[in-house]
């Protein structure tokens, strides 16, 4: 289950500083 969140919250993480 960690693993899904992982998955999901890494893209959020990466996709915030570009903006």
């Amino acid at each position: 289950m960690m693993k899904v969140v992982i998955i999901l919250v890494i893209p959020l993480v990466i996709s915030l500083p570009a903006y």
